[in-house]
This record gives structure tokens, sequence and C-alpha cells, in this order.
């Protein structure tokens, strides 16, 4: 019975290239707070491959013509003493292969500004 249960085995390696606008609301003169929206190009690399297996090993196949995508993110943050920086930002579905698709994720980001 387990022989119908199906594994997916995935390599995804890509390029991500946001371009976008971002609005800061100055709170005081150390904290500001943001909001911004990004339009993602996607560049995948070409050792990204997907394989498809049964429980008991049988191979189903795969593929490996993943393609270069875009997508789209939100979000929203804050930045203090012009160094420190966090954001939450959530992304959009994108297709990355036939019948495969990466659902929203939500991402936390930090930042040190060094110069």
């Amino acid at each position: 019975m387990t022989g119908n249960l199906k594994n997916v085995n995935y390599k995804y390696s890509s390029l991500e290239l946001p371009l976008g606008i971002r609005y800061y609301y100055y709170i005081n003169e150390a904290t500001q707070i943001f909001l911004n929206f990004a339009y993602v190009f996607d560049n995948v690399f070409d050792d990204s491959s997907v394989e498809f297996s049964r429980a008991d090993g049988t191979n189903l196949g795969g593929f490996t013509n993943l393609k270069s995508n875009q997508s789209q993110y939100f979000g929203a943050g804050v930045r203090a003493f012009d160094r420190f920086s966090g954001e939450l930002r959530i992304y959009a579905n994108k297709n990355i292969g036939p019948n495969i698709e990466y659902s929203n994720s939500i991402t936390l980001v930090f930042g040190y500004k060094v110069f």
C-alpha cells in the first residue's frame, strides 16, 4: 500500500532582482516606517529540477525545464537610527514549471547599514 505514496524532491536555485517603490513615513528624526511594493524578476539557474517518486522507490519522472518567472511582493517595515531595519514581505504566487506553483510566502528581513 505504501507504493501509492508520492515523494517530491526539488532543487530550485534562482537569482531574484526586485524593482519597486518604497514610501517612508517619518515618526521622528530617528525612526521611520515604510511601505513598499516590488515586481520581482526571477532568473532560474539551469541546475534546478523537480523529481517525483513513490515511497517504494519507483521513479515517476520529473522536470528539468523550470522557467524563469516574475512575481510581486508587498512589504512593511521600520528603520531606526538610519542603521537598523526590519521588514515583513508577502510574496504573491508564482509558477515555476508545468503544474508547479509556489503559493504565497512570508519573509522577515533584517538589515544593518554599514556605510
